[in-house]
């Protein structure tokens, strides 16, 4: 049976979720070839279709055209050809926002509100006080948090030569391990280094003011 804690995390996954689905159109739509008729190519998210998600295929229409639209002398046969591709499927990822590859650029809408998400509160309510009571809640809900926005990599880290998951494996490391795989992260300008820094304002914003004081004295 579920318990309240679960429904209230399951309600709080299913909102921040239904913020995502204009991402998922994003990386392709950015990257599409230029139309030689002059057209651009649709902007209007989930209107684009299979065909904008997959890219290939929009790329491949654009560039064959219909018969004999190719160089002189291509003939029918090349024209065919090109436009007979089919689209190539979506990467796969485990997250809406790890489609988005590479660094993101906060010049594009769609990037930016990705951003605006990362750096949410993941505790609305009910902030962490940095009590252990309290802690379990506390890396319950940045779990999801963490697996919405595709961190799960960026908060696996090595101790002793083995991986370690940080919330699930909050015993097994000391606050000197996380502090140095963290610093070697910011030291470079990634995609985890972007990750690292919304991921700290989500978590700034899930604490009380007690607990900001307990960590920053």
């Amino acid at each position: 049976m579920e318990t309240r804690r679960q429904r209230r995390l399951r309600e709080q996954l299913e909102a921040q979720q239904a913020q995502l689905p204009n991402l998922q159109v994003l990386p392709v739509m950015q990257n599409q070839p230029p139309n030689p008729q002059g057209q651009q190519p649709p902007q209007g998210g989930a209107a684009a279709g299979g065909a904008a998600v997959g890219g290939a295929a929009a790329g491949a229409a654009q560039v064959g055209g219909a018969p004999g639209a190719g160089a002189a002398g291509a003939g029918p046969a090349a024209g065919g050809a090109a436009a007979g591709q089919q689209a190539a499927g979506p990467a796969f990822t485990r997250a809406p926002a790890e489609q988005v590859q590479g660094l993101l650029d906060f010049t594009d809408r769609n990037q930016f509100q990705l951003y605006l998400l990362g750096i949410k509160p993941f505790l609305e309510t009910d902030k962490f006080d940095c009590k252990e009571a309290h802690l379990k809640k506390f890396l319950d809900a940045f779990c999801i948090q963490e697996s919405l926005m595709g961190w799960r990599n960026l908060f696996t880290i090595q101790v002793n030569g083995a991986n370690r998951h940080l919330p699930a494996k909050w015993g097994q490391m000391t606050v000197e391990n996380v502090s140095v795989a963290m610093a070697i992260v910011h030291a470079t300008n990634t995609r985890n280094c972007q990750n690292s820094c919304m991921s700290g304002n989500s978590i700034w914003g899930s604490l009380t003011g007690e607990a900001r004081n307990k960590v920053t004295t």
